[in-house]
């Protein structure tokens, strides 16, 4: 708090006992803003995960529910440069995003092999996630088409055990632009990815058996009436 004046000797041990008094208001309200702005900011979070946890649940289809993290993180992290791309084989294959630039990458079918410099092909091939707040300094940093003002990313595995399913990535222009708590929050959502992706396989195996039952129950029956 800085007040001047023109005059000289303008201030008396009054008016710097009430300044005193009002900086430190000042302070004190400065500090709850803060710290109300930190508490919304996690609460917001924590709705994110929340509501990631619901929709594994409810939806069961993939992408949908892909589509559903994605604007749960811009929503309530801010990022709009969120991309998931799913492992096949030796393959990681871009499956959904946010920004301009994914339109690009569905229609171009945007694939890493495992073995490619980037940050989304060593994470898919190693299982560890990747924070850099200056990409320039990491050398496994590839710029992506769309996106060469990528100054931080942060490229996270979507793990069911030691098995990577495949990557949760996600960029900003500024520098230094992730916190060990956005990495923890975001690590939780791949993690609830990674559950969905296991509850599809496990229903499609099922879709599998019960079609393949069917199929066995109809030809009994026909050879049964042939009799």
């Amino acid at each position: 708090l800085d007040v001047q004046s023109n005059e000289v000797d303008a201030f008396n041990k009054e008016d710097s006992f009430t300044l005193n008094a009002l900086a430190q208001q000042l302070a004190l309200a400065i500090q709850e803003s803060i710290t109300y702005s930190a508490e919304r900011r996690q609460a917001e979070r924590t709705n994110a995960l929340i509501e990631a946890a619901r929709a594994v649940v409810s939806i069961l289809d993939i992408s949908s529910l892909f589509d559903e993290v994605i604007d749960l993180i811009t929503d309530h992290f801010g990022y709009d440069r969120v991309h998931i791309f799913l492992r096949d084989g030796d393959r990681v294959i871009f499956r959904g995003g946010k920004g301009s630039h994914t339109k690009r990458w569905l229609f171009e079918n945007l694939a890493y092999h495992i073995t490619d410099k980037g940050f989304i092909a060593w994470v898919a091939n190693q299982g560890q996630l990747i924070v850099s707040g200056n990409v320039a300094d990491d050398e496994r940093y590839v710029k992506g088409g769309g996106l060469e003002d990528t100054q931080s990313e942060m490229t996270v595995p979507i793990q069911m055990g030691s098995r990577t399913l495949g990557v949760l990535d996600i960029q900003s222009p500024k520098t230094d632009a992730f916190s060990a708590e956005d990495v923890a929050h975001v690590q939780a959502l791949a993690d609830t990815g990674a559950i969905a992706l296991r509850n599809a396989g496990l229903i499609a195996n099922e879709m599998r058996r019960r079609i393949l039952s069917e199929a066995l129950q109809e030809v009994s029956t026909v050879l049964a009436s042939s009799l």
